[in-house]
This record gives C-alpha cells, sequence and structure tokens, in this order.
C-alpha cells in the first residue's frame, strides 16, 4: 500500500443471480457540453448548428449523434486534451481519498483502505450499507476478489484498483443521480449487458467474479449470468470497446425486437441528482 500512488475500489452488487448493480456514467455528457459551449461562444464555431436548447437536450439525454461524438474526440484531441471515455454502464465505486486513509488509521486497520474506500463509495452513489457492527466489531459483507494493477496516465505512479463481491447490502437503492458522475443507479438485467453498453474492462472483472462463484463456490444459480458475460468475448478482438449507446437512436423499449434487446437506450423521463 505504501508505494501506491493511485487507485479505487469498485463493487459487483448482485440481489439475484440475473440482476446487478449499475451506474450510467455520465462524464462524457458533463464534459463535452461545456466543450461545445465554449467553441460556440468563445472560439465562433457552431458544429451542427446547435442552440442553447440543443445544448440542454444534450445534457440531459444519453442518446449522442454519433458524428457528433467523434467531432467532440477529434477536436480534444487536436487541442491536446485529455480523451474522455463514452458513457456507460459502469461498476459503482470510485478513489479512495485522504479521508479513507485517516478512517483506516484511527481504526488501526492500515491494510483496510480499499474497504473504507468502497463502503463510502457504495452509499454515496446506490445508497446501500455494506458495513454492520456486531458485539462493537466491524463486520464486512463484501469480500476483495481481484486486484488489477496499472501506471498512472502522468506517469506518476501505478495504481491498484480493487473489485470487491458485495454479498449482501442494507438499504433500498437511491432514486436519484450523483452529480458529476452518474444517473440513479438501477438492478440492470444481466442478459441486457454487452460491449455496446458496458465497458470492456468492466465486463473483464465481473466475467472473472462469476467464474470464482460458479467454479470455486459452486453457486450453480449463476451459470446463466456467466454463459451471458462469457459469450461477450467470443466475436472480440480483445481491444478495449467503446460503448455506442449514446449513439443508438431511441427505440420503443416496451416493444423491443428480438435482435435489438440488450442495446436498447432508455431515454429517461426526469433526470435529477443530489445537492452538493
Amino acid at each position: 500500500m505504501r508505494d501506491m500512488q493511485a487507485g479505487c475500489s469498485k463493487g459487483i452488487y448482485m440481489p439475484d443471480p440475473f440482476r446487478v448493480a449499475l451506474v450510467w456514467s455520465i462524464k462524457f455528457r458533463i464534459m463535452a457540453v461545456p466543450f461545445l459551449l465554449f467553441f460556440i461562444k468563445r472560439m465562433n464555431e457552431n458544429p451542427f448548428r446547435l442552440s442553447d436548447e440543443d445544448l440542454r437536450e444534450l445534457s440531459r439525454t444519453r442518446v449522442w449523434p454519433l458524428k457528433l461524438v467523434e467531432w467532440v474526440r477529434r477536436k480534444r484531441e487536436e487541442l491536446g486534451w485529455e480523451p474522455v471515455k463514452p458513457d456507460g454502464w459502469d461498476l459503482p465505486g470510485g478513489v479512495f481519498t485522504k479521508e479513507d486513509r485517516i478512517k483506516a488509521r484511527s481504526d488501526r486497520a492500515f491494510d483496510r483502505v480499499p474497504s473504507y474506500g468502497l463502503e463510502r463509495e457504495i452509499y454515496e452513489e446506490l445508497r446501500l450499507k455494506i458495513v454492520g457492527y456486531e458485539n462493537g466489531q466491524r463486520v464486512e459483507f463484501f469480500e476483495l476478489f481481484h486486484v488489477k494493477y496499472g501506471k498512472s496516465r502522468s506517469g506518476s505512479g501505478r495504481f491498484e484498483n480493487f473489485y470487491f463481491w458485495i454479498r449482501r447490502a442494507g438499504g433500498v437503492l437511491k432514486t436519484v443521480g450523483t452529480a458529476g458522475e452518474s444517473e440513479a443507479p438501477e438492478y440492470v438485467p444481466i442478459f441486457e449487458l454487452n460491449l455496446s453498453n458496458l465497458y470492456y474492462s468492466q465486463a473483464q472483472v465481473f466475467e472473472i467474479l462469476l467464474q470464482k462463484l460458479v467454479g470455486k463456490y459452486n453457486m450453480c444459480e449463476y451459470e446463466p449470468s456467466l454463459a451471458h458475460i462469457s459469450g461477450l468475448f467470443k466475436d472480440s478482438n480483445g481491444a478495449n470497446k467503446a460503448p455506442k449507446a449514446f449513439s443508438e437512436k431511441p427505440r420503443d423499449v416496451d416493444r423491443p425486437s428480438r435482435a435489438n434487446q440488450g442495446r436498447l437506450v432508455r431515454m429517461p423521463k426526469d433526470i435529477r441528482y443530489e445537492k452538493d
């Protein structure tokens, strides 16, 4: 832990073998809209003749024209700005903070910083409690199952991403989004997930957990979900598949065709976020 420069904790919680708690990331959306406004107001360049109302609609919806997404990416690259991955389903969690380290130190749990970070993030993004207390002792309803290593974008140090299986959780899933991060969390049917709406790296980690549940714990009820997630990689060349859900046209979600199941883009009627 001492040589770790950056890292995050992410959790997988399945209320049943066929659904998983996910959040729809909005980071591309919230960075792209100000970027477009910058060009319209300050650079006097208006791609696709966007009006103020058009920009408000883009900030609200997860459906983006692909040509507009490509324009934003290309312009940011030309300017040398940091690239932004597209929006899509993401595992709840995030970077552990200085406060997490202080809390772990006060509890004399120096190697438990990722656990404290997970507890905080899951409550922030899902409003679920994954820690209890028995006889005054902290009891965690989750366990570490995978650590992913890499280097930070700046090259200043390495990071360790900790992935946890949340065995059980208390509370009710919150109905508002997390400002600057995601829309309201949802229990998403696993059979609706594919490499167009779920980040490739998250799908890989999800497969690792399902393999463990079926292989190590003999939890056969997860076999159908494992078969579905593993099947996503059969036609993949291993490259990082960017989610394309923002480029899909809105469909009638009440009458999906068989060919398009799992690729639907749902249009939230009212996107609300918690106040800062």
